[in-house]
């Protein structure tokens, strides 16, 4: 949630719309470990891959 908030905050509002701050409560804003091991381990979470290849590896796990 905290870092779609982010993403949201940062693209999508407008000049009429002002946010002036943004608490979040364990965000993982640099990364967190089980997706490092994911991304090293089983390619989840690169931006290339598709669907089937996700499926096709969580399946094979």
């Amino acid at each position: 949630g905290g870092l779609d908030c982010r993403c949201l905050i940062t693209h999508l509002f407008t000049e009429k719309c002002i946010v002036r701050t943004l608490t979040t409560i364990a965000t993982p804003h640099r990364s967190s470990s089980f997706m490092d091991w994911c991304q090293d381990n089983i390619r989840v979470g690169e931006i290339s891959q598709t669907f089937e290849e996700t499926a096709k590896v969580v399946n094979d796990a």
